[in-house]
């Protein structure tokens, strides 16, 4: 299963709202804070190792977080954070390999819930809490409580480039040529392995599979800013 962060959500804004008319201001600009957020991306069968054989697994991926978002060409403004309700996605994939290289997707489903009480320490990310029963889009239940204790984990900070990384989404770098300036400018502060007690669709956490990085938790703040020149620019 492809790793699923809320981070990606800027990609899907950015993407969806710089139409021609949002460029004619010659300047895009999109600025999310993310108060704090805690995932696993875990599941039933082995992360590594041999492929299970005709055994049904299914991945789990949640995630619990604040974000807010400045998108002034797009009228979106839901700063400061600390007002933003904390929301919960989960989804679950179900699977099963025939052959090494022959896999059968069974089911996926998915569900987002806003305004999920719970616990996240926001300022050194060493503790988080959820429990929720969270609808999912093909009517069912996930029900699910997680407790993440992240206190044997470095604490990580980069300026630049850190975990969070889209595909085709140059965090961390500036561009200019004649034409337009582009700066994707990321700060995340993060703790990666930790531990995870509770349950995720009445199974027991302790007994799931997690990739590296997981259980993660993390926060920061990313801002992209796109100029056009102006169409008097010289074609390349």
């Amino acid at each position: 299963m492809a790793r699923r962060s809320i981070f990606a959500v800027i990609t899907l804004v950015l993407v969806s709202t710089s139409t021609p008319s949002a460029l004619a201001a010659n300047t895009l600009s999109y600025h999310a804070h993310v108060t704090g957020a805690a995932e696993i991306l875990s599941s039933t069968c082995p992360w590594y190792g041999p492929t299970p054989i005709e055994v049904v697994c299914s991945d789990y991926f949640v995630l619990y977080y604040q974000e807010s978002r400045l998108i002034p060409h797009a009228g979106v403004n839901s700063m400061p954070a600390r007002r933003v309700p904390w929301s919960l996605y989960v989804s679950e994939d179900r699977y099963v390999f025939h052959a090494p290289d022959v896999v059968e997707e069974l089911s996926f489903r998915q569900g987002l819930l806003q305004g999920v009480p719970g616990s996240l320490d926001t300022a050194r990310l060493l503790r988080a809490s959820v429990a929720a029963n969270v609808p999912m889009d093909d009517g069912s239940i996930l029900s699910l409580d997680l407790h993440w204790d992240m206190s044997q984990a470095p604490l990580h900070v980069a300026g630049f480039d850190g975990p969070i990384d889209e595909a085709g989404i140059p965090w961390g770098t500036h561009t200019a040529d004649r034409c337009s300036t582009a700066n994707w400018l990321a700060h995340q502060i993060w703790r990666e392995g930790g531990a995870i007690t509770g349950s995720v669709n009445g199974v027991d956490a302790s007994s799931l599979s997690f990739p590296a990085l997981e259980p993660f938790m993390d926060k920061g703040q990313f801002t992209v800013i796109l100029t056009d020149h102006g169409p008097s620019c010289p074609a390349a």
